[in-house]
């Protein structure tokens, strides 16, 4: 038996990104604060049978999640400046969550590490 639990979150970032340098090639790094939304919780229940059959249930979560989060977020990489309108980003980030996502005995907390590739171009 294997138990997946599942949440959706929409996330809304807001970060600082400064740029050192003046070559092509720049260090970039930013700070923030991302704040995490819940829309849906569930687990899925997967059961293996000894004749090779399998068994898939999905259901929402029976506890009580908060619906609202707040994670720092923060990333150091590069940047390329293919011109003066346009260039290409590439840094790792990591975010923890200040509250935690339940109110129970054994609590938990959201967090993420991740890779951001970005391209970005200059309207003026």
């Amino acid at each position: 038996m294997t138990f997946v639990d599942n949440y959706i979150y929409l996330d809304i970032p807001v970060r600082a990104i400064f740029n050192f340098g003046k070559k092509k090639i720049r260090f970039t790094t930013s700070i923030g604060v991302t704040t995490n939304i819940l829309f849906n919780a569930t687990t899925t229940s997967v059961a293996e049978y000894e004749n090779g059959e399998t068994k898939r249930t999905t259901h929402d979560q029976p506890y009580e999640y908060k619906t609202l989060g707040i994670s720092p977020t923060f990333s150091i990489g590069a940047d390329y400046k293919i011109s003066n309108k346009f260039k290409l980003t590439a840094e790792p980030t990591i975010r923890y969550g200040l509250l935690n996502i339940i109110n129970a005995p054994i609590t938990a907390n959201l967090w993420s590490a991740g890779f951001n590739v970005g391209c970005y171009y200059a309207l003026n």
